[in-house]
């Protein structure tokens, strides 16, 4: 593939609800979208990843290293809780 070229990722969250981590990160994304460079695309992703409540999973679209970067934090946001 070329680089640049749009893929797809569908990322099955293990603990935590599709929505919370979606909201997470365009919440992030709203603070680095000042930043220039590489993070634009990293941002562009984020602003358009579409949660999947039927099977928890975030639906990613974007170049390899957006998406790359982008599965990086989601794994960050992934964890058990303590109740």
């Amino acid at each position: 593939m070329a680089p640049g070229t749009k893929r797809f990722f569908l990322y099955k969250l293990q603990h935590a609800s599709c929505e919370q981590v979606a909201a997470d990160l365009k919440k992030l994304a709203e603070k680095i979208s000042s930043a220039a460079g590489e993070s634009v695309n990293v941002v562009s992703s984020i602003e358009n990843i579409e949660c999947v409540p039927s099977s928890n999973a975030l639906l990613i679209s974007g170049t390899t290293d957006a998406i790359e970067q982008i599965k990086v934090l989601i794994s960050e946001f992934d964890v058990q809780t303590t109740s």
